[in-house]
């Protein structure tokens, strides 16, 4: 038996007798949806993680919970997901103050990647140079810079960038869309 190709069809494009034809031969005509998982009521919220950081680091002496910590892989996901929101500065400065009040640290970056700020004085400079923000696509002196403004117009469009760098941004006289 030969199985029918799996199709989709949006079915407002087909009048109903040509759906209900290929429904009759095997054709998927349901359009696909991406649906959002629900929340599970027993996930605990922001604060009730660290909750259970602090508790993991009452028991272990650190903060070093395994990758695949077999008690609590909630924990686990959560905190490697902090440390993601960290490094990318999306982490809120009120959550990064609460780690910093349990004695949590998160890793430095390594040698070659540079803090906000650091990135931020480096705009700065080219700004004091170039007399704008425009930092060209492919800056040769500096193609991290230009890695980095191009990263703060993503968080910008996607309204991921915290309001105080956005302010910052801003004060210097950042233009977020640019003509190419």
């Amino acid at each position: 038996m030969v199985s029918a190709p799996k199709i989709l069809i949006n079915r407002s494009e087909l009048p109903k007798n040509k759906v209900d034809i290929l429904a009759a031969i095997g054709v998927n005509h349901q359009p696909k949806t991406k649906e959002r998982k629900p929340r599970k009521k027993n996930s605990a919220s922001w604060y009730e993680m660290l909750e259970m950081l602090k508790e993991y680091h009452r028991i272990h002496g650190d903060f070093i919970v395994p990758k695949k910590y077999p008690i609590n892989q909630a924990l686990s996901s959560w905190l490697y997901y902090q440390k993601t929101l960290k490094r990318t500065d999306k982490l809120e400065d009120e959550k990064i103050k609460a780690f910093e009040e349990i004695g949590f640290e998160f890793p430095k970056p390594l040698e070659n990647q540079k803090s906000w700020d650091e990135r931020f004085e480096e705009l700065l400079a080219y700004k004091d140079k170039h007399g704008n923000c425009q930092v060209p696509v492919r800056f040769k002196e500096n193609q991290q810079l230009a890695t980095w403004v191009r990263t703060q117009r993503r968080y910008y469009k996607e309204e991921t960038i915290t309001e105080d760098k956005k302010s910052k941004l801003e004060n210097i006289g950042f233009i977020w869309r640019v003509n190419n």
